[in-house]
């Protein structure tokens, strides 16, 4: 599982129609990118009706492709990545697919602000949280672990970032989530990645993600 993709899908996903559908309005918003910064901010109002009109059009063209949901979900997502305009993120269907990319704007951006748009409070938190330790752990600054909300992941922050142990229960496999939620969450405490995706149990808890498969935790 990669945590940088928006949900997986048990379906398999015709990934050629995709990505040339999603790839050619990339190219053309960044197109339009340069010239709304060559032509001042007077032609802001432009570049966003013209973002909106392309995602859109992105959105009708992905009706014909086998896999529509797939394709419209990473069309209106590399959009919204690549201009920072959360709101293309609104033409997708539901709550959780519209989080799902106001997360991953989010993260692309290094901003939690955009975080501020998910609707799951949990899930907003943990966007928030995902960031300000990403940010601390590049700067080497422990001291901006205090900006994690979650405490036991604020503790990790610091402990990673001070080396020293960090103020939890044993960490068997140190994948860092504790024995008590490894069995909270039914990982295996001797396999520090339990569903063998190549992501550490820890890191994915950390990120909102199911260690134990694909997609994102309930």
């Amino acid at each position: 599982m990669d945590l940088n993709d928006y949900p997986t899908s048990q379906r398999s996903i015709p990934w050629k129609p995709v990505l040339i559908i999603a790839g050619g309005v990339v190219v053309l918003i960044v197109v339009i990118v340069l010239l709304v910064r060559l032509l001042g901010q007077d032609s802001g109002e432009i570049f966003v009706q013209t973002v909106e009109e392309q995602a859109q059009g992105a959105v009708t063209n992905c009706e014909s492709t086998l896999d529509p949901d797939g394709c419209r979900q990473q069309a209106v997502t590399d959009i919204a990545s690549e201009t920072g305009l959360v709101e293309t993120c609104e033409l997708l269907e539901t709550a959780q697919e519209m989080d799902n990319c106001y997360w991953i704007v989010a993260m692309g951006k290094m901003d939690s602000t955009y975080c501020d748009a998910i609707s799951d409070e949990v899930s907003k938190n943990q966007c928030a949280d995902g960031i300000a330790q990403d940010i601390a752990f590049e700067s080497k600054d422990a001291g901006l672990c205090d900006k994690i909300i979650e405490s036991k992941r604020a503790a990790r922050c610091k402990a990673i970032l001070n080396e020293v142990p960090a103020p939890t229960s044993q960490d068997a496999d140190e994948d860092g989530l504790t024995d008590e939620q490894e069995v909270e969450y039914g990982t295996d405490s001797a396999n520090p990645d339990s569903d063998g995706d190549g992501y550490l149990d820890g890191s994915e808890v950390d990120a909102g993600y199911n260690p134990l498969g694909s997609g994102r935790l309930q």
